[in-house]
């Protein structure tokens, strides 16, 4: 993955140009992500939410699939509360649930207005009960690792849209067709990376921008030190990363060789 992102790049510093525009995306500065509330008190989501709504941010996504729904509704409602009606709430458990826990939180959660509940179990047959269940609109995660996989997930009426990765999918080119084959049967689509800092989210930036993909989930964009961080930083403005305009990936690394005698044998 990291050395076909990296061909990627080199191509598009080749050709003077960003690597969302040499992917055929349009030109724009600015790409929507969202904002994150882990796993914790009724009282911290609350908080978090407070923060998130005073950064700009218009779409904030909570972690769920706890064992206790009603802690994890009351988590959600806590965020709907201090958050207001006008921003946008997804939920993902991470495959947390059995059916009927999934089935009730999807329920419950409905009733709070979320957009999406990601992943909320395991499996192409339970996420398709879960969704014939009703409630909130589900989508795979985990279980859309490739073209195939979602073309799976589709015929089986099992959710009605994916999370794409890039480190899951392994190539540009099979991310390029896990998007078409979403499209093609009629799912949203969003595109995420898993925590791999700045340089991370600056390739799913180019890949968002380049394939269309409208909803990014960019962790790590505005949590890492720049000491600890081997890529330029990226800037987040209004729940929004500016997209870099410069070649390649439009990021520079601070990458440095180490001496000849520490070099491995």
């Amino acid at each position: 993955m990291a050395l076909d992102v990296a061909a990627h790049d080199a191509a598009a510093r080749l050709a003077g140009r960003p690597l969302h525009r040499l992917l055929g995306g349009p030109p724009t500065s600015r790409l929507a992500t969202h904002a994150q509330v882990p796993f914790g008190t009724v009282e911290e989501a609350g908080v978090r939410a407070r923060e998130a709504v005073g950064a700009g941010f218009t779409r904030i996504k909570i972690r769920v699939g706890g064992p206790d729904v009603g802690h994890d509704v009351a988590r959600v409602a806590a965020v709907r509360a201090t958050a207001g009606d006008g921003v946008e709430l997804l939920t993902d458990a991470n495959a947390g649930w059995d059916v009927p826990r999934a089935v009730e939180a999807a329920r419950r959660l409905a009733a709070l207005g979320v957009s999406w509940l990601e992943q909320p179990v395991s499996g192409v047959a339970d996420l398709a009960r879960v969704s014939a269940a009703g409630g909130v609109p589900v989508r795979a995660d985990e279980s859309a690792r490739d073209a195939r996989a979602v073309a799976d997930l589709a015929a089986a009426g099992a959710v009605q849209g994916v999370h794409l990765k890039l480190e899951k999918c392994g190539t540009v080119a099979a991310l390029r067709a896990a998007v078409s084959a979403a499209r093609s049967a009629g799912l949203s689509v969003a595109l995420g990376q898993m925590d791999q800092g700045r340089l991370g989210c600056a390739a799913t930036t180019a890949l968002a921008v380049g394939l269309g993909v409208e909803e990014a989930e960019l962790w790590g964009c505005a949590d890492i030190d720049a000491a600890d961080d081997v890529a330029g930083p990226l800037t987040l403005l209004d729940g929004a990363v500016l997209v870099p305009q410069g070649p390649g990936l439009g990021v520079e690394t601070t990458l440095t060789a180490p001496p000849s005698g520490a070099l491995p044998r």
